[in-house]
């Protein structure tokens, strides 16, 4: 998984190293982060069941 992580991040950067347009750019990154977060938070919520109180 941390693996598959780096080589997003590594395909980001060169997205960010090629993007012709500063705000292209800052769209597609701020939808990857957000992408990458929910299926983080998905991830973890598969693992750790959350315990109801």
């Amino acid at each position: 998984m941390i693996d598959r992580l780096r080589a997003r991040a590594l395909d980001v950067a060169l997205d960010v190293a090629a993007a012709p347009s500063t705000l292209r750019l800052v769209r597609r990154v701020t939808h990857l982060m957000a992408r990458l977060s929910l299926g983080v938070h998905r991830a973890s919520a598969r693992i750790r069941p959350r315990q109801r109180g």
